[in-house]
């Protein structure tokens, strides 16, 4: 067909120039020629260029995927190069063929990568170009940003269910995938990680409180200025703490302890009563020069429920929230406190003590990978007292800071570093027994009544109904909106994990950022969750990468 065409016009041709009259003709004919070759080759020119951006386009994230995977041998890196490449052309292979996708040694530091395509001409077949190669190359280098990590995960009561709560409390559990899914971020980055010591990551376990006792004895800064006699436990300003016996209550680096009046770790917070109804407080943001007690006005003191005086406990008892010296029990001045071990058929009965709700203890930032995975594995549920997210997150915030009371990350805007904080919940912030009408619960805030949180009223929460305006929840929710906010004007990039019913918290999509950096995942299901750590070990490993 092609080459009829080309002998109609030759001959047109030859008749036109072996005429005498119609000069004019001739010459308009014979100037047509190259015009409408010219136009020809500005159309699949211009086909060819759409096609090279998709390609570039396409090659971009499929680079950043094959440079965040781990543990697939050269074949199945070289699989899953085409398959991302692929999703990501299809709107251009319509009019390319011959498609090739290759790739350099992707075990070495820097792995380039190369797209091939052929586009089809229209015009230029007059002139014998049938198609045009497009290429475009790429290139990525492992591990070029140092990465400071902060794991802020929710270890409250209701992660001891599975999908089906809050209708029922079935297995396997969220707090068992969660374990399972943290370890496996923390191990992903380190395999992907070209130089181990540029990667450091926290893990801070949260409920109502937030557990840093051994944190702070290693950091010098626990029992300052005061000897410590026989692990009695002092506060910042150097006062030995009592428990409602008068006895001095012990510091249990260990939690081997089997004295009644041990403290586990956990602290309350600094703020002021009524301080966070005004919007401000060192739970919110950084004081200039870390988090001092020159700079917060006081110090965390213990938290440390005082026993109650009812015969049992049920979690809900409107005499005492927490009775620990259980009379039924015998001798009930020895009794242990004991606190949810993940197990559902004891959540209720077995939660009493100086200590309830305190979970397993912050890990600040280290390298050390198997300090994190045994860290991970350790976490466990821990019932009753609400779910104090802002607790979490400026313990986050404060385990990557360069001050106070850690100082271990490295200063704001270091070149080639990337602070960042991985939140993950099943509910909504929220603290107290909101829906027995009781302000009586302990918390990282004290107890409600204290009004540190703006109001004595602890007020109702999803999905039992929105807190009302002016009641301590509804303080609390509005201010971890603040807080993520000041938390990325510092600097660090956020992802969000809405768990099971935290997959409707539209808090947490307002906390991620900044846009193209961090995200919300809604996660209604286990293996959601499962997918949303994947997802987001690749985005890390993408901000770590330089092209």
């Amino acid at each position: 067909m092609l080459h009829s065409i080309k002998a109609a016009v030759a001959a047109r041709l030859a008749r036109i120039a072996r005429r005498r009259d119609g000069n004019i003709a001739l010459i308009f004919g014979l100037c047509a020629i190259p015009v409408i070759v010219g136009a020809g080759v500005a159309i699949d020119a211009g086909r060819a260029y759409m096609v090279k951006m998709e390609l570039e386009s396409a090659l971009d994230s499929s680079a950043l995927a094959v440079a965040s995977s781990s543990g697939l041998t050269a074949a199945q890196l070289q699989s899953r190069l085409q398959s991302y490449f692929s999703a990501n052309y299809a709107s251009a292979s319509a009019i390319s063929q011959d498609l090739t996708v290759t790739m350099t040694d992707p075990t070495q530091p820097v792995i380039n990568v190369t797209a091939t395509a052929q586009v089809p001409t229209t015009f230029l077949r007059l002139v014998d170009i049938d198609t045009v190669t497009v290429a475009a190359n790429n290139q990525v280098t492992k591990g070029t940003n140092a990465l400071e990590l902060a794991l802020v995960l929710d270890n409250t009561g209701s992660m001891m269910c599975g999908d089906g709560y809050p209708t029922t409390c079935d297995t396997p559990s969220h707090i068992s995938t969660l374990r399972t899914d943290g370890q496996d971020i923390i191990d992903t980055l380190f395999a992907d990680s070209a130089d181990p010591s540029m990667l450091k990551i926290a893990i801070v376990p949260y409920v109502t409180a937030v557990n840093i006792g051994p944190a702070m004895s290693q950091s010098g800064i626990l029992n300052t200025n005061v000897p410590s006699t026989s692990g009695v436990y002092y506060d910042y300003k150097g006062v030995a703490i009592k428990d409602p016996t008068g006895a001095n209550i012990v510091f249990d680096s260990t939690q081997t302890s089997t004295a009644t009046n041990a403290w586990k770790g956990c602290v309350v917070e600094p703020t002021l009563p009524n301080e966070d109804a005004s919007g401000d407080g060192p739970d919110i943001t950084e004081p200039a020069g870390g988090w001092t007690g020159a700079t917060m006005g006081s110090w965390w003191t213990a938290y440390y429920w005082k026993s109650g005086t009812a015969t049992s406990y049920n979690g809900f008892n409107t005499e005492s929230d927490n009775t620990w010296y259980i009379t039924t029990k015998n001798p009930k001045q020895k009794i242990q406190y004991e606190e949810i071990d993940g197990n559902v058929s004891t959540a209720t009965d077995d939660s009493y003590g100086p200590n309830l709700s305190c979970p397993t203890p912050l890990v600040r930032l280290t390298n050390t990978q198997a300090t994190l995975d045994s860290a991970m594995q350790n976490m466990t549920a821990w019932a009753n007292s609400g779910t104090a997210i802002t607790v979490g997150m400026i313990w986050g915030w404060r385990a990557l800071s360069p001050n106070p009371p850690f100082a271990d990350g490295q200063p704001y805007g270091t070149p080639s570093l990337v602070k960042a904080v991985v939140l993950e919940t099943d509910g909504n912030a929220e603290v107290g027994g909101n829906t027995q009408s009781n302000t009586d619960d302990y918390t990282g805030y004290g107890y409600i009544s204290d009004g540190k949180l703006g109001s004595s009223t602890s007020g109702l929460y999803p999905p039992y109904g929105n807190p009302a305006v002016g009641t301590a929840n509804y303080y609390l929710q509005t201010r971890l909106t603040t807080l993520c906010t000041n938390m990325k004007n510092a600097g660090i990039v956020i992802y969000t994990i809405g768990l099971g019913i935290g997959a409707s918290n539209t808090q947490l999509a307002g906390c991620a950022g900044p846009p193209g950096k961090g995200q919300f995942y809604p996660a209604p299901t286990s293996a959601d969750l499962t997918t949303a750590f994947q997802q987001i070990a690749i985005s890390l490993n993408s901000l770590r990468l330089s092209q």
